[in-house]
C-alpha cells in the first residue's frame, strides 16, 4: 500500500503543486484548507506524514500540531511545516514537535530531496545512535552532537544525518563516554555541556593524536560571548532554520582556519566597541547594547566590506536603522534639527558611520604583518536586498533616550583572491 501524506494549506494551487510532486514520487495525498478540515481528514483517513502551512486558519497550526502530539494514534506523525516564519514562532513548533521546516516558493528538485529525508519509507523520525559501533558509518564519518538542549540536538542530529552518523550526548562527560576509544570526524557542542565545557573538550581532542585532526565547532547564541581565537575549528550561531544551520556547518567545515583565526575573531570583536563609541560621539549621547538579535524591522542599510589580505577573507560589516534613526544621527552629526533634513541625509549619515567605525575597527585589529583595507560604503535604501545574508554578529543599539535604534551585523562577504588597489586604506 502506498504512504499516504496530509497537505494542509488555504492555497488550492500550492496543495495541488505539492500533490503532483507527491504523487510522481509514488505517494497518495489527502488533502486539507484549514487546521479544523486537517483534523477531519486525519479522522477519516489514516495518514503517514503530512504537510502544513504555518499559517492555518480556523484551528492554528501550533494547535494542529499539539492535537496531533497529545493523540496517541498520530503522536509520532511526521510533521513538516512550509510557509514563513518568525525564529521565535519557529522555535515554538519546534519545540511542540514538528520534524522539519521549508519556506515557499521552493523548486521541484528541492522539495522532493527534502521530503525523501522525511519520507515514512526511508524511516523519517531519525533515532539517536548509542554508540559508535552500531551499524556502519556514512562517507563523512561521525559527528559528535553534545548540548544539553535536547530540542537542539534532534535538529542538528536530523540535518547532519544525511552526511554523518550521529551520536547524541547531553553532555561533555557523555560525550567521551560514547566515544571510547574511536574518533569522530566533528564534534559539534553547545555552551551548556556540563562540568565538561567546551574549551575542555576541544583540548582533549586537540591533545590526542588519535583525535588532532577532529573539527571541534562551537554553537552559540547571539547573546553568549565570543570565544579566545583559535580555541575552536570554528563558530557557528545557533539555530533551528534548517537552511542557515546547513550554510553555517558548510562553511565552518570548508572554511576552519579563516573562521578560527586570530584576525577574524579580532575585527568581530572589534566591531561592539567601535560602534558603540562612534554612534555616541555622532548622536551626542550614551549608547548601549540592547539586544544582540537582527533587527529586521529596520530597512535602511549601509555596509562595508573589510578585507583581510592575509587570510584571504572579506568581513562584511552592515549598520541597519529606519528613516528616522536615521535622520536623528544625521542631525547629532551636522548639528542641525531632523526637521531641517531630507531623507537622503540620514542615508548619508549611516554611510559616515560605517566610514567611521571601520576606521576604528582598523585601528584596532591591525597588527604587525596584517593588511586590513576596506571599501567606500555603499547604502541601500528600503527595497534593497539586505547584503547580509547569514550575519555571525547581531548587535542592537539604543541611547540612553531611545530616539533611534541601530543595528549592526557582521558577515564572511567572500573570499579575497587580490587585494583591489582602488580600496580605502
Amino acid at each position: 500500500m502506498l504512504p499516504t501524506v496530509l497537505i494542509a494549506d488555504e492555497s488550492r494551487g500550492t496543495r495541488q503543486l505539492l500533490t503532483r510532486h507527491l504523487r510522481a514520487m509514488g505517494w497518495q495525498t489527502i488533502e486539507a484548507s484549514d487546521g479544523l478540515e486537517t483534523l477531519d481528514r486525519l479522522t477519516e483517513r489514516d495518514a503517514d506524514f503530512a504537510i502544513v502551512d504555518m499559517s492555518l486558519r480556523l484551528l492554528s497550526t501550533p494547535e494542529v500540531v499539539t492535537v496531533l502530539r497529545r493523540s496517541p494514534k498520530y503522536r509520532d506523525l511526521p510533521v513538516v511545516a512550509m510557509g514563513a516564519a518568525t525564529p521565535r514562532a519557529l522555535e515554538a513548533l519546534i519545540a511542540l514537535g514538528i520534524d522539519d521546516f521549508f519556506v515557499k516558493p521552493f523548486s521541484a528538485d528541492f522539495l522532493m530531496e527534502r521530503l525523501r529525508r522525511f519520507a515514512p519509507k526511508t524511516n523519517v523520525r531519525v533515532r539517536e545512535t548509542k554508540a559508535l559501533g552500531a551499524g556502519p558509518p556514512p562517507a563523512d564519518g561521525v559527528a559528535l552532537v553534545v548540548d544539553a538542549d535536547a530540542q537542539f540536538r534532534d535538529f542538528a542530529a536530523k540535518v547532519l544525518a544525511a552526511r554523518y552518523r550521529v551520536v547524541e550526548a547531553a553532555s561533555g562527560v557523555a560525550a567521551l563516554r560514547a566515544c571510547g576509544g574511536q574518533r569522530p570526524a566533528v564534534v559539534l557542542a553547545g555552551f551548556d555541556t556540563g562540568l565538561l565545557g567546551p574549551p575542555m573538550l576541544a583540548e582533549h581532542f586537540a591533545k590526542r593524536p588519535d583525535t588532532a585532526k577532529t573539527a571541534v565547532v562551537l554553537v552559540r547564541s547571539p547573546s553568549e560571548d565570543l570565544p579566545p581565537p583559535g580555541m575552536f575549528t570554528a563558530v557557528v550561531n545557533k539555530t533551528f532554520v534548517i537552511e542557515d544551520f546547513e550554510r553555517q556547518f558548510a562553511r565552518a567545515m570548508g572554511r576552519s582556519l579563516v573562521d578560527g583565526s586570530p584576525a577574524l575573531m579580532e575585527v568581530r570583536q572589534a566591531v561592539e566597541a567601535a560602534t558603540q563609541q562612534a554612534l555616541g560621539m555622532m548622536a551626542g549621547c550614551d549608547v548601549h547594547v540592547a539586544g544582540r538579535e537582527s533587527a529586521a524591522d529596520l530597512s535602511l542599510w549601509a555596509w562595508t566590506d573589510i578585507s583581510i589580505a592575509e587570510e584571504s577573507v572579506t568581513v562584511r560589516m552592515a549598520l541597519r536603522s529606519d528613516e528616522r534613526g536615521a535622520m536623528s544621527i544625521a542631525a547629532g552629526l551636522l548639528g542641525m534639527s531632523a526637521d531641517d533634513l531630507a531623507p537622503e541625509d540620514g542615508l548619508a549619515a549611516l554611510g559616515e558611520l560605517v566610514n567611521v567605525i571601520a576606521g576604528r575597527v582598523k585601528s584596532t585589529a591591525c597588527r604587525p604583518g596584517r593588511t586590513l583595507t576596506f571599501d567606500i560604503p555603499q547604502l541601500a535604501g528600503t527595497d534593497a536586498p539586505a547584503p547580509i545574508g547569514n550575519a555571525e554578529v547581531c548587535l542592537l543599539f539604543e541611547p540612553t533616550d531611545s530616539r533611534f535604534r541601530l543595528g549592526v551585523e557582521v558577515g564572511i562577504a567572500g573570499d579575497l583572491r587580490a587585494v583591489d588597489p582602488g580600496k580605502a586604506a
